[in-house]
């Protein structure tokens, strides 16, 4: 039977971090003095985004990128999505391919980290999106259309008579 821990572990792609380091060996007797600088961090990238979806698709994604320990924001990316085609989504209320019409950064700290070196890059590409109102039952759902199939990535709310939509999901955490 799926629970909607299935459902949330099908909408996110979260990366589990590697175990701490074993404390039991012998300390290093190198000098250590800057090590704080060079040690791994990890940082949590989610993504959550606004739209009017009636006939068409327009909207705004944004991206953040958030130091663990500390919360401090490392990257803030914003992408500008508009409709271009209908796509094909069995039981989804709608689908649409989309195209990235401007990208910028509004916080560079860590960018590179997480892909976002190069916004402009992005402007011209396309991608697709459908929501499905109840997805294999335990409630409403972005999906995006990767490797020839539609695959749930995150929680989505739309309202069929304004055409608000929202929708939220994780991208794990990445070292940096």
């Amino acid at each position: 039977m799926l629970t909607v821990f299935h459902l949330v572990a099908a909408c996110s792609e979260v990366t589990s971090k590697p175990p701490p380091a074993d404390t039991a060996t012998a300390p290093d007797t190198a000098d250590t003095a800057d090590t704080a600088d060079t040690a791994e961090r990890w940082g949590l990238l989610s993504t959550h985004g606004v739209a009017t979806v009636l006939a068409d698709f327009t909207g705004r994604e944004t991206t953040v990128f958030k130091d663990e320990a500390t919360d401090a924001e490392l990257c803030r990316a914003v992408v500008d999505l508009v409709s271009v085609e209908h796509d094909d989504c069995g039981e989804c209320a709608w689908a649409y391919v989309l195209e990235v019409q401007a990208a910028s950064v509004t916080t560079d700290l860590a960018c590179p980290a997480v892909g976002w070196d190069a916004p402009d890059a992005l402007v011209g590409t396309r991608r697709s999106y459908a929501y499905a109102e109840d997805y294999l039952g335990h409630g409403p759902a972005l999906l995006v259309h990767d490797d020839n199939a539609w695959q749930p990535v995150g929680f989505a709310w739309w309202d069929v008579a304004t055409g608000e939509l929202t929708y939220a999901r994780s991208g794990g955490y990445v070292a940096w």
